[in-house]
């Protein structure tokens, strides 16, 4: 099966949407990092900006980061 081309501007969209709603509600952030999978998966993201999210979700200094340090992370 052949994966479907994916729309860069539509992910990096749907990632900016969901690391604001990460850094802004701990309770969100928390649930996201306990079942990604579904969650992103849910949500559209493809399974490469997902590695990525939840690594920078998961930085000990997740309180001072901004969505633009979550897509350089």
């Amino acid at each position: 099966m052949v994966d479907a081309p994916v729309d860069r501007a539509e992910q990096n969209e749907l990632f900016a949407e969901i690391a604001g709603r990460a850094l802004c509600e701990p309770e969100f952030r928390e649930a996201l990092l306990k079942d990604p999978e579904t969650i992103l998966g849910q949500a559209g993201l493809h399974a490469n900006w997902r590695k990525r999210l939840v690594e920078a979700l998961s930085a000990p200094n997740i309180e001072s980061l901004t969505v633009a340090d979550l897509f350089g992370a």
